[in-house]
């Protein structure tokens, strides 16, 4: 259980947590790409106020290991019921990794 010192520490790390979960769901695998959401109309709408890159950066370096675990359960969670709501056909999964990530097209890239 994630304990939190007062009501006001609740809120920011609440919202430091739905948007690692929101950033998690939509794949993103940098922490600059959380920047993305900020735009993100559905995100303003759930009230989540996406912080810079630094700022969830330095909330992550409080995390240890019981945390870390407890945050990765949570997406684990969230994103098992989201799959058996939605009754998927199928689920396509990328395996074609580089080591250097490419944005954009990716075909033939080195």
């Amino acid at each position: 259980m994630l304990v939190f010192n007062n009501k006001s520490s609740e809120a920011i790390k609440l919202n430091y947590l739905k948007t690692l979960i929101c950033g998690g769901l939509v794949g993103a695998d940098k922490i600059e790409r959380f920047l993305l959401l900020k735009a993100d109309p559905l995100i303003k709408d759930f009230g989540i106020n996406v912080r810079g890159p630094e700022n969830i950066s330095r909330f992550l370096y409080n995390f240890n290991f019981k945390t870390t675990q407890m945050a990765r359960d949570i997406n684990f969670r969230i994103f098992k019921k989201l799959l058996k709501q939605k009754k998927f056909r199928k689920i396509v999964i990328d395996l074609d990794s580089r080591a250097v990530n490419i944005e954009g097209n990716q075909e033939e890239a080195v």
